[in-house]
């Protein structure tokens, strides 16, 4: 027997995918969608926000990571390091993107850019208005898996 499943979360509707499992005649369901008003969001120093929207705990992802940082006017994303590759668009904003201390790129909105692993890296708002970013780890980072 199948049921239909409708959700609504902060009057946002929340879409599932159904699934036959595997040697089995029973469907089960498994979310595919996450808003971002669902998440709650975290607020970091420098003054920024980042809320983490796929995860293996949000939606089952096992080889990536996807969320979405806000930083303030006149802040920033700190020098960062990590051992998995990054992906990430500007969708609002401007950016002075410091690779290795050494490179400095402007990155202007609806511009994609990729970091990867072991490259050090810094996110610098030189715009007059909060930028957003969405960004993509590959495989994820270990605080994005579940821990066993």
């Amino acid at each position: 027997m199948y049921y239909n499943v409708y959700i609504i979360h902060y009057n946002t509707y929340v879409y599932y995918q159904n699934i036959i499992c595997k040697g089995d005649n029973r469907k089960m369901t498994k979310k595919i969608t996450v808003s971002e008003e669902e998440v709650t969001p975290i607020r970091r120093d420098p003054p920024r926000t980042s809320k983490i929207l796929l995860t293996e705990m949000s939606v089952g992802a096992t080889s990536l990571a996807m969320g979405v940082n806000y930083t303030d006017v006149g802040s920033m994303i700190p020098d960062g390091v990590h051992d998995k590759d990054e992906a990430m668009f500007l969708v609002k904003g401007k950016i002075n993107l410091v690779i290795e201390d050494k490179e400095e790129i402007i990155v202007n909105p609806n511009t994609a850019f990729f970091v990867k692993a072991g490259t050090k890296h810094r996110l610098e708002n030189i715009g007059d208005e909060p930028f957003k970013i969405i960004w993509v780890y590959a495989p994820p980072l270990a605080s994005h898996r579940i821990k066993k």
